[in-house]
C-alpha cells in the first residue's frame, strides 16, 4: 500500500494513487537475468498455426489468428 512521509503540507501520495487506480506498489531484488520468452514447443507450434493460416482467404486469416493465436492486430474494429 503507498504511503505517504508526514511531512505537513507535501505532496499527498497514498491520495494520488487512490485516483489513479494504484493499490500496491513493489519492488525486486536479486540478480538481473534473462527471461525465456515462452515455451519452445509451444511457439513452435503457433509457427506451425501461423504457417496453416497463411494458406487460408486473407478474409479468414485475421478471424483466424485472433481465433487460435489471439492475436488481433489483423482483425477490424468493426468484428
Amino acid at each position: 500500500m503507498p504511503r505517504n512521509y508526514g511531512n505537513p503540507g507535501s505532496f499527498d501520495y497514498k491520495a494520488w494513487c487512490f485516483d489513479h487506480q494504484i493499490a500496491l506498489i513493489g519492488s525486486a531484488r536479486g540478480e538481473i537475468g534473462e527471461i525465456e520468452p515462452s515455451i519452445p514447443w509451444l511457439e513452435s507450434a503457433r509457427q506451425r498455426i501461423r504457417t496453416a493460416i497463411s494458406f487460408a482467404d486473407r478474409e479468414q486469416q485475421g478471424i483466424l489468428s485472433a481465433l487460435l493465436l489471439a492475436e488481433r492486430s489483423r482483425v477490424s474494429q468493426a468484428v
